[in-house]
């Protein structure tokens, strides 16, 4: 599994442009850096989980079809996350720096949830060309 992280990582770093890696920093920042040190919070927690789970499946794909348009799929698990901390946007606010963070959480990953619909969309209509693979990587 090493293996196969170390290569999608890698993969990430070669393929995609500058902004997107940017693009992808704030992604991180907000999913996997900030809730650790917010793990009192079962919003936190919930982003934290998500985020993993998503990175399980990419790995999976990664391994499989190698770096395409088909990663998208593997943000799914941020769905219903999303849809829970919007419903509960009334009662957190936006007052407090939890609360912009996890408006900051709905909105990057509402964001990215319709990049990866774009993206599994293409991939279903036959875009299927690894950028990369692991054996490249």
């Amino acid at each position: 599994m090493f293996k196969v992280m170390t290569g999608f990582f890698k993969a990430v770093a070669t393929v995609l442009a500058m902004p997107w890696l940017i693009w992808l920093a704030m992604l991180v920042g907000v999913n996997a850096i900030v809730p650790l040190f917010l793990l009192d919070h079962r919003e936190a927690q919930a982003v934290l989980g998500a985020s993993m789970l998503a990175l399980a499946i990419q790995l999976v794909i990664f391994k499989s079809k190698g770096y395409v348009r088909l990663l998208g799929i593997g943000h799914l698990p941020w769905l219903p996350v999303v849809l829970w901390l919007a419903s509960r946007m009334s009662e957190i606010g936006t007052e407090t720096l939890f609360g912009q963070w996890v408006l900051a959480v709905i909105l990057l990953d509402g964001l990215s949830l319709v990049i990866d619909a774009i993206d599994v969309g293409r991939y279903i209509n036959g875009d299927r060309t690894p950028a990369t693979t692991l054996e490249d990587a």
